[in-house]
């Protein structure tokens, strides 16, 4: 008898393990709900079930080892795939700066605030800044300095705009990134709040 699958499939990835599997386990992307299809040690899957699978996957192994029984294989993939649920992790801090004088972070030093932070490949980054008088923007940098992402209205620096400020970002590798809260013209301190999924 044949298992056939049904809607809603759209929402759950289908993997299938076998020896020759053109994707390592390792570098499967297990971010969405999954559902594994797994083989005997002897006999494995048949090649007509492996290819209703949206991907065949092999789990590396180190010295002569070819093949895991059913129950080894099922709590390794199993592992892995409870280890990729997304996290969210969401942080505030209270950013701090002068007010510029003259106005704009470029030309005055210490009119912003910087919070380094590590974000990993395929993370989502949302970024607000709260909670403040005057006019603060938001920008993300890269560890070279380069602005990646902007969360304000018109350019880095339009004057007067008092309203909350959100920059989105999902980074295509990992590395160090920082959130730059800028003092245009404003009060003393603003609210930054971040929220990482990964």
């Amino acid at each position: 008898m044949m298992t056939t699958f049904s809607e809603p499939r759209s929402r759950i990835t289908v993997l299938a393990t076998t020896l020759d599997g053109e994707l390592s386990l390792n570098d499967a992307d297990l971010s969405a709900p999954t559902a594994w299809v797994l083989g005997s040690e002897a006999h494995g899957l048949s090649a007509e079930l492996a290819a209703l699978a949206d991907a065949r996957v092999h789990i590396p192994m180190s010295g002569g080892a070819e093949s895991l029984n059913i129950a080894a294989a099922a709590a390794i993939c199993l592992y892995q795939s409870a280890g990729a649920a997304p996290r969210t992790v969401v942080r505030s801090y209270t950013a701090n700066a002068p007010v510029p004088s003259p106005a704009g972070c470029g030309m005055v030093p210490d009119s912003y605030d910087v919070y380094a932070l590590t974000l990993p490949a395929r993370a989502t980054l949302a970024v607000t800044i709260t909670d403040f008088v005057g006019d603060w923007d938001l920008a993300l940098v890269d560890k070279q300095g380069t602005q990646v992402a902007f969360g304000g209205t018109g350019a880095m620096g339009a004057p007067n705009d008092p309203k909350p400020d959100r920059l989105d970002f999902r980074p295509k590798t990992s590395g160090r990134y920082s959130i730059v809260a800028c003092n245009w013209a404003g009060g003393s301190s603003a609210r930054v709040t971040y929220t990482l999924t990964y």
